[in-house]
């Protein structure tokens, strides 16, 4: 359940280079390779790239510390609309975790990459995703390198707005529990925002959300 703003554009930024489209399926080998022309339909592979692209973004805690019962939590990948499909491909690689938008939100974690769509397009793989925890938002190109796959932004932009609004979208009328990421991330915009404590039983539904925090963030 994407922002239906970003996901337009992303769709019609990869519309743009679907002139040899090939549908995303699972390779045989999960061993990542630099040579994308062997592992790019391979959903692990693509995926751990886009993850080191983000490693910064997702280590981030919006209810630090990073280690919670000594256990640090896997950078966290969301799949939603075209790219679902490929849930049952994953292997499950140690160094992330892949979950439906469901698991997210009985987890209420705040920071995490939502990737929508994932297509193969002559030599390269694109990606339609949405990053609200550091309101980034675009689609990528992954392309073979010399050493590793590499990721680089082919039409990406910034938009509070659009976090706030793709947090709404996820969260709306859910149970807000006290202590968990996505209470202190509803709290980043006010005047406490240092504390986990529910500013209301349930989540603003979208529209709400984004009144809500714009009003919140304009105070003095």
């Amino acid at each position: 359940m994407s922002h239906p703003l970003f996901s337009s554009i992303s769709t019609m930024i990869l519309g743009g280079f679907l002139s040899c489209y090939c549908p995303f399926v699972a390779a045989q080998s999960s061993k990542f390779s630099p040579n994308l022309s062997a592992s790019r339909t391979d959903p692990d592979v693509i995926l751990a790239a886009v993850v080191k692209r983000f490693a910064k973004v997702l280590k981030f805690r919006f209810d630090a510390p990073e280690v919670i019962s000594g256990q640090p939590r896997l950078p966290v990948v969301v799949l939603t609309g075209k790219a679902v499909g490929a849930l049952d491909k994953f292997s499950r690689f140690e160094e992330f975790e892949v979950l439906t938008e469901q698991e997210l939100v009985a987890k209420q974690i705040a920071s995490f990459i939502l990737i929508s769509q994932i297509v193969v397009v002559g030599d390269d793989v694109m990606v339609a995703y949405e990053s609200p925890g550091n309101a980034s938002y675009g689609s990528l190109r992954v392309s073979s390198g010399p050493d590793a796959l590499r990721v680089e932004g082919v039409d990406t932009f910034r938009s509070s707005s659009g976090a706030r609004f793709t947090y709404g979208q996820l969260y709306q009328k859910a149970v807000c529990r006290n202590g968990m990421e996505m209470a202190y991330r509803w709290n980043y915009y006010s005047d406490d925002k240092v504390s986990g404590i529910c500013p209301g039983p349930t989540f603003a539904d979208a529209q709400e959300y984004l009144r809500d925090s714009n009003r919140r963030s304009s105070k003095p």
